[in-house]
């Protein structure tokens, strides 16, 4: 199963070392450069929707309490990891638009080195 993801998993950080690098280039498209690394949260999306959605009317009422908070659960786990890694990256853009771009240049270290682990 591990072997499955490990294309994707270095696909994704090639794609953030692109944009890291890009970024440090063009400071002022830096903000338009991390928003194509939504592309790696959509497939993700679906699964969102469907823990809210989930069909829960053939469950008995303790069942149900439990159900919908296990899945509220991996709901806030899943959202709050996404915008933890997200608004690092926009941060890490707006310190390079304004001041140094010391945690862009960290960013790009990271990868390098994440990238260098796994391939």
């Amino acid at each position: 199963m591990i072997k499955l993801f490990h294309p994707i998993q270095i696909a994704c950080l090639k794609h953030e070392l692109w944009v890291a690098r890009w970024s440090c280039k063009i400071p002022i498209f830096s903000l338009f450069l991390i928003f194509t690394l939504l592309l790696w949260i959509m497939p993700i999306v679906p699964i969102i929707i469907f823990v809210i959605e989930f069909d829960t009317s053939q469950f008995p009422t303790l069942a149900l309490l439990v159900l919908r908070a296990l899945l509220f659960l991996i709901n806030i786990v899943l959202v709050l990891f996404l915008c933890g890694w997200l608004f690092r990256w926009y941060f890490a853009a707006v310190g390079l638009i304004v001041g140094t771009g010391e945690m862009m240049m960290k960013k790009e270290e990271d990868v390098k080195t994440r990238l260098e682990r796994t391939g």
